[in-house]
């Protein structure tokens, strides 16, 4: 075989492979492959369609929308790239286009359901059920046994109101798929329509049972009261299915997932061994244990549970990263950054197209190196404070992609460095992933880092915490602003608080105190405190000052959320920063001002002071649960102790 024959073959060896790896749900390593056909045959419809199809599934609607137009412009008459061209114009929003799509893919292969299935749908969703059972009606014309058609026509009579023979096509639709939660609530629809009630309630519970993320069918069944994502309703609802089917390991492990979700760990440790003893094996209920024992300080169960979850099931991410946490308190510090790598092969770690090969530690890189973003900005910062040490080991140019608030902070402590913003793929509203493909070709790119995966290389020893203290640059005339701002608060001290986050939860209420509950820290004499906190406290501030005489002053002329750059100026100006467990406590660690942790260190590694910044001090030891009482009383001594230094 010739020099082209050779060629040809590859090309089809890694068509197939990405073929493969698509099928298997494999998008982000399906399109690497991709990637490399399109440059090599950037007009080939095939590669198009599919490239373009993955790009779609991954949110990037963008990209797939030129990509799928111009293989129906080489390929005009092909029905299965029209659909899915379609699908595309659909999820941009462009309906009109979307349904001329899908009707001339229908048009031009009546044999295929899934254009007129696609367009029924559509047509329904805009309020003509009338052309929707049209649409219906034409596919099963031409395939009989559709299931969706089916479906949709059922869907179809009853938004129309013909009930009677809405039940008997979704009666037939349930009998091919009985645990279809479509069918099933569509169905209950139509019976509640011919009145019969306790059919109609059969078939919501059939569809629990068999389905329990369905979560619109328990609206069903519980009755139109509670939106759908109330605090505390998904437990509810999944209680309630549990109670259908107390025997089910499947819907014990999902009551354990829900109950987590909502905060409630040790109802999640309950309801996580309960279903392990029906099914020891199960993934669910092992990664939902490992995780709320932690939360409960139960490290010896969580260990446990998650060992036992990586033997079973060596691939799940969120098991190794819960067994990672455990070790970050109380095992091998090195062997729990190798697990907290599981972090990017977690469902919600963004993913990376056009990503540069990774770097594997100093001494092995080759060209240029990226340091990837990731997780909130405060854990950014965290991170980079090993960016000094990565400069000092390797002799590459570096980039590093931040957070778009703190590039002109980290360009200013880091001039030799490249700093762009987070390379977030323009045009996608939810910001889900990142495409790096213009920054490699703009840096010359050759392997990339993780932020995270800095501490992976140079925070390995546990009793050998940083010496450094904050390395991040504030802008040396917004700081004399401040100071000169602050010092009419003197001969006081000047304290920067900060005592929840901004964005409460359940979750994050398990681990802040009230603003009364910091009452010790505010009886601190010769301080004098400023507001950090972002959003409307004044009813917070009120309370304070009618319980304990306490007036926090409030600072005009500095936006708290969205000025990052000032904000590290008004933090370097402070004598003092007592903090909750926020972003704003590692954006003052950064800056190297005195700051007192109101919780554990961070990542729990550490006692007494902090394991990335000397200049922090944890109010509790890493293996102590939060709490308020004792968190206030030892923050307000360690003030204390700051203000004698100073």
């Amino acid at each position: 075989m010739g020099a082209g024959g050779d060629r040809a073959a590859d090309l089809l060896r890694t068509f197939n492979a990405a073929i493969g790896l698509h099928q298997a749900g494999r998008l982000t390593e399906a399109i690497q492959l991709y990637e490399r056909l399109h440059r090599q045959l950037p007009r080939h419809p095939d590669v198009l369609d599919y490239y373009g199809t993955a790009r779609h599934q991954l949110g990037d609607n963008r990209a797939a929308l030129t990509m799928l137009s111009a293989s129906t412009r080489l390929r005009p008459l092909s029905a299965a790239t029209r659909n899915r061209l379609g699908a595309v114009q659909r999820a941009l929003g462009d309906r009109r286009s979307a349904v001329g799509s899908f009707r001339r893919a229908a048009l031009a292969e009546p044999g295929i359901a899934e254009p007129g299935v696609n367009l029924a749908a559509m047509l329904q969703d805009e309020g003509s059920p009338d052309r929707a059972l049209e649409w219906a009606r034409r596919v099963l014309a031409a395939q009989p046994n559709s299931f969706d058609a089916v479906v949709r026509r059922g869907a179809a009579y009853n938004a129309l109101g013909r009930f009677e023979d809405a039940a008997r096509d979704l009666e037939r639709a349930r009998r091919a798929q009985p645990a279809n939660p479509e069918v099933c609530l569509q169905l209950a629809l139509a019976l509640v329509g011919t009145g019969d009630n306790a059919r109609a309630y059969d078939a919501v519970r059939a569809g629990i049972v068999a389905t329990p993320a369905a979560y619109e069918l328990y609206g069903n069944l519980i009755g139109a009261g509670a939106p759908l994502f109330e605090d505390g309703a998904l437990a509810s609802w999944a209680l309630r299915a549990l109670a259908l089917n107390p025997l089910s390991a499947r819907l014990r492990a999902n009551a354990g997932v829900e109950l987590y979700r909502d905060s409630q760990p040790a109802g999640a440790v309950r309801a996580a061994r309960r279903a392990l003893l029906l099914d020891p094996s199960l993934e669910a209920g092992l990664q939902t244990l490992a995780a709320a024992a932690f939360q409960c300080n139960r490290p010896a169960l969580a260990r446990a549970a998650a060992r036992h979850g990586l033997a079973a099931h060596p691939g799940n991410a969120d098991i190794a990263y819960a067994l990672a946490e455990v070790e970050f308190v109380s095992g091998d510090l090195a062997h729990a950054w190798e697990l907290y790598e599981s972090r990017v092969g977690r469902s919600m770690f963004r993913p990376r197209l056009s990503l540069p090969p990774l770097w594997q530690g100093p001494g092995t890189e080759t060209g240029p190196l990226l340091i990837a973003s990731e997780q909130g900005v405060g854990d950014e910062l965290i991170f980079l404070s090993c960016l000094p040490d990565l400069r000092r080991q390797v002799r590459v140019p570096l980039v590093v992609e931040v957070d778009q608030r703190i590039v002109t902070a980290v360009s200013r402590s880091f001039p030799d460095i490249a700093v762009i913003p987070r390379q977030l793929v323009p045009g996608d509203a939810r910001g889900q992933f990142f495409d790096y493909a213009e920054a490699t070709a703009r840096h010359g790119l050759r392997q990339a880092v993780f932020a995270g995966s800095l501490p992976r290389f140079f925070r390995r020893d546990r009793d050998r915490p940083t010496p450094q203290g904050g390395y991040l640059q504030a802008d040396p005339e917004r700081v004399a602003h401040w100071r000169a701002e602050l010092a009419r608060l003197r001969p006081d001290r000047a304290v920067g608080v900060v005592w929840r986050s901004a964005l409460m939860t359940k979750y994050r209420a398990r681990h802040h105190a009230g603003i009364l509950d910091w009452a010790p820290v505010f009886r601190t004499p010769g301080c004098a405190f400023v507001n950090l906190m972002h959003g409307d406290v004044q009813p917070e501030l009120d309370l304070l000052r009618e319980r304990e005489g306490v007036e926090v002053q409030r600072l005009p002329g500095i936006d708290l959320w969205n000025d990052i750059d000032d904000l590290l100026a008004l933090l370097a100006a402070f004598d003092v920063v007592v903090a909750a467990r926020t972003a704003n406590c590692a954006f003052a660690a950064a800056v190297g001002t005195p700051t007192i942790r109101v919780a554990q260190s961070f990542n729990r590694i550490s006692d007494g002071r902090d394991f990335f910044f000397s200049n922090v001090w944890p109010t509790l030891k890493r293996d102590a649960p939060f709490e308020a009482g004792p968190a206030a009383e030892a923050a307000a001594r360690l003030l204390r102790e700051r203000i004698a230094a100073a």
